[in-house]
């Protein structure tokens, strides 16, 4: 016989993005039940926390959630720093303006004033965008209203100049490549070779205020929002996995699972990578798009192979390229990942001992899709089809670290929470 439980909302996803919105569900007194997909590929577990520190948002989720004290007491030490390996040159960023002020005079002496003017686009396109991405916003926007409100948020603000004629990161070729690198380490690999983008100037200066250190990565953090979630009543677990949708073009009803139970839900939201979520319901969710020059190929170095002196993480330009490598060091060798074709010549990271590229292989780079909203950070809708079903993490906001994890949680929690008038007793 099915075993058939009845939430509010079920979250579909093994992301820090799916813990996220199912706790501030379970904290706004829901019945949530989180789920991970079945058919699901290895998370991503190198990408670097750039947001924690800097973004309002998190800052806002974490207070609602009560764990703010707790991720200040996992935090390692003070932000990492990063190491940029660039064809003629390598040093250290670090994420204190005055050490890193210096650093960066050193490596480029002779593009002084042109840093100066970089750094300050970034600082005077990024910094406004508190104002549009502190939760208050619908994002993407969507219909007239949601429209207005974005125009008008944006109308005080020098970001808007981004959308007519942006001009570009630098006329200094060996600053672009500063770019370059650095954005590839963000997950931003489209901004690298056209003008400055706000997303691109955001992720950026998240990045120049250092790489957050937290016990156990995202993973870590994900297990302590988890543990928060069993704390206000939600429900979660490593089984059952979500095996399909069962609904309507304009309506999903349950989440089916392996073991034959059956989670009705008055909202979904899928919080997970496109490729995990896809075999839920081909039907609603669409073909896996075709390869694209974004796609990303990996490889894993042994520790044997790892060259000296690197801080993780490390952004990367190729000679010859225009477009960087991300390096994060794992189990003690480095885990590389770039968005070209064909592998770059690794002695360009030098030294490095001969190193073998067997296990290579390609995974998605997230890429926006401009025409979503006019500053081009979005990849999807929040919302539908259908309009119960809802979408949080890198399938909304990619490229914007922690920021657009928990930027699109709180957005799908409050778009969910909607869809459910009444709430469980306190």
């Amino acid at each position: 016989m099915t075993r058939v439980e009845q939430y509010d909302v079920v979250v579909v996803g093994r992301t820090l993005a799916a813990a996220v919105c199912a706790a501030l569900l379970a904290r706004r007194k829901y019945r949530v039940r989180l789920v991970a997909p079945a058919k699901a590929p290895p998370l991503d577990t190198t990408a670097p926390l750039i947001g924690l520190d800097t973004a309002p948002i998190v800052r806002r989720v974490l207070d609602e959630l009560g764990l703010l004290h707790t991720v200040r007491t996992r935090l390692e030490a003070p932000p990492r720093a990063v190491t940029v390996a660039l064809p003629d040159r390598r040093f250290t960023l670090e994420p204190e303006l005055p050490a890193r002020g210096r650093v960066l005079a050193e490596a480029f002496p002779d593009e002084v004033p042109a840093l100066l003017t970089l750094f300050d686009r970034i600082e005077g396109y990024a910094a406004p965008l508190d104002a549009v991405l502190d939760g208050g916003l619908e994002w993407p926007p969507e219909g007239f209203g949601g429209r207005r409100a974005l125009r008008r948020a944006l109308a005080g603000l020098p970001t808007r100049q981004l959308t007519d004629a942006p001009p570009p990161w630098s006329d200094a070729p060996a600053l672009r490549g500063l770019v370059a690198a650095l954005l590839a380490l963000v997950g931003r690999v489209e901004d690298a070779t056209g003008p400055m983008t706000a997303g691109g100037a955001r992720a950026l200066w998240h990045l120049c205020h250092g790489v957050a250190a937290v016990q156990g990565g995202e993973a870590g953090l994900t297990e302590v929002v988890v543990a928060k979630l069993g704390v206000f009543g939600g429900a979660a677990g490593p089984r059952p996995l979500a095996a399909r949708l069962e609904g309507s073009r304009r309506r999903v009803d349950a989440v089916l699972t392996d073991d034959g139970a059956r989670y009705g839900a008055r909202a979904v939201v899928l919080a997970d990578a496109a490729e995990a979520l896809r075999p839920l319901a081909p039907e609603l969710l669409g073909e896996a798009p075709p390869a694209v020059p974004g796609s990303a190929a990996r490889i894993e170095i042994g520790a044997a192979n790892r060259p000296p002196g690197l801080v993780d993480p490390c952004a990367w330009l190729p000679a010859g390229q225009t477009t960087g490598a991300r390096v994060r060091v794992d189990g003690g060798g480095l885990d590389v990942a770039w968005p070209i074709a064909r592998p770059p010549d690794l002695e360009d990271l030098v030294p490095f001992a001969p190193a073998g590229l067997d296990g290579a292989g390609a995974r998605p780079w997230p890429a926006p899709a401009a025409d979503l909203d006019p500053l081009g950070l979005a990849r999807s809708p929040l919302r539908g089809p259908p309009k119960n079903l809802l979408r949080a993490g890198d399938l909304v906001l990619p490229g914007l670290g922690l920021e657009g994890t928990f930027l699109s949680a709180w957005l799908a929690a409050d778009a969910a929470g909607r869809a459910c008038p009444k709430r469980r007793p306190t």
